[in-house]
């Protein structure tokens, strides 16, 4: 067997990611080098310093362009040396297209694993530099319609979101533990008006209820009172955040809302798969997405709403068994069919099946076009009830992670 005929590979890959205990970035090179591959890591924060303080702000915006170009001058000098066959970014803040360009020149396909709701909202350089590159992968499904129409990508492929093996599983706590996480209701996760909202609608309905919210810009952003108690006014990552969702009874799953760039809210961030695998039960917002992943109301909770959702919080508290059922089946569905080794699987097989990808085109993406197509089928047929699973939206029978038949990108190996 030749190794591109490998289904996983072995390949010497530059990863531009910034890769901290936690996150997605960190992830994807701990799963490449786990299914056998030599990776390089070029961090952006190694040239690009993040600073806090004003006047640091105001010089690092006065230098940022040519810390950008130091940046990318960095990458191609360890490609050099590297010699990698791909090049995989994370995102790929302040990447530049002429960077791309180069790489693609002497041989080396790259891909672009892209993680966010909107490419618009972050660095500048993000919408010039993505069309540059061979192929997107996108853990949103709404990207398959946006990215074409905002940018003119046609080499796009949905890999959804996934849990890191070796940060987000159960762990043993202990009595400082749980004396700091411990919560009926705990919520992880970046300040937004919606999440806000719903969160200060439980917190007004059950006001004996524990309720920790953990992350960004609630200190100062948030504008609901009855929360203040409930604000721990800092983020949690890593082994942190697992802790906190297993000292917790139910952990919230509420997504961002719209914003400019983007057609859609999130449908499912890393916390719909975090949560299940370290074994916690996940009140999850309700949409086709998350339920083509978990059955509800046996390996996942949904809500539509503020009330559905403080009556979902009040039953669940009072049903400790059924709780801890739901919570147990999630992490069975999700552990180790979600992980990131899984999801890093998916890419490299789509890189073993062919060359470059074709550039430019018309028409309907292949991707967009099964999309646009597919039924959402559940299983057990007509009167399954909403607690079927969603199977066949981009043409594979396998919950989870869907392949691309007409590229020839399959689905994911069931597990």
């Amino acid at each position: 067997m030749t190794r591109d005929s490998q289904p996983q590979g072995r390949y010497r890959i530059l990863v531009a990611s910034e890769p901290i205990f936690g996150t997605a970035g960190r992830a994807v090179v701990g799963s490449l080098r786990r299914l056998g591959n030599e990776v390089e890591c070029v961090n952006y924060r190694e040239i690009i310093p993040k600073v806090t303080t004003t006047r640091l702000k105001a010089l690092r915006k006065a230098l940022l362009s040519w810390f950008v170009r130091d940046y990318n001058h960095y990458l191609l000098g360890v490609q050099r040396r590297f010699q990698a066959e791909i090049f995989l970014a994370i995102k790929g803040s302040y990447l530049l297209p002429e960077t791309l360009r180069r790489l693609r020149g002497g041989g080396v396909r790259c891909y672009n694993y892209y993680p966010d709701v909107s490419a618009f909202t972050h660095d500048k350089y993000i919408p010039t530099a993505l069309p540059e590159y061979d192929h997107i992968f996108t853990t949103k499904s709404f990207h398959l319609r946006d990215f074409p129409e905002r940018l003119g990508i046609r080499r796009i492929t949905f890999v959804p979101h996934g849990y890191d093996p070796e940060v987000y599983r159960p762990l043993e706590l202990n009595d400082w533990d749980r004396r700091r996480y411990a919560a009926d209701v705990c919520f992880i996760g970046s300040h937004t008006a919606k999440k806000e909202r719903l969160i200060a609608s439980i917190r007004r309905a059950l006001p004996e209820v524990r309720l920790k919210v953990w992350g960004n810009l609630w200190t100062t952003r948030c504008r609901s009172p009855e929360l203040a108690d409930s604000i721990m006014g800092q983020p949690l990552m890593g082994w942190a955040y697992a802790k906190a969702v297993q000292a917790s009874a139910i952990s919230l799953g509420i997504n961002s809302e719209v914003v400019p760039g983007a057609s859609s809210g999130d449908l499912m961030s890393q916390r719909s798969f975090e949560i299940p695998a370290c074994r916690g039960l996940m009140l999850h917002e309700r949409n086709d997405e998350v339920r083509s992943f978990y059955e509800e109301d046996r390996e996942v909770v949904c809500f539509d709403g503020p009330e559905e959702l403080v009556a979902k919080v009040r039953y669940y508290l009072d049903h400790p068994e059924q709780r801890r059922a739901v919570a147990e089946a999630g992490y069975r569905r999700c552990v180790p069919a979600y992980s990131y080794d899984e999801r890093m699987k998916q890419c490299l097989r789509a890189r073993a099946r062919g060359g470059h990808a074709r550039r430019g085109g018309g028409g309907v993406p292949a991707p967009l076009g099964v999309l646009l197509r597919a039924r959402v089928v559940r299983r057990g047929g007509a009167g399954s009830g909403a607690g079927g699973r969603a199977v066949g939206l981009l043409g594979g029978d396998v919950p989870g992670l869907r392949g691309a038949p007409e590229l020839g990108w399959p689905a994911q190996d069931p597990t």
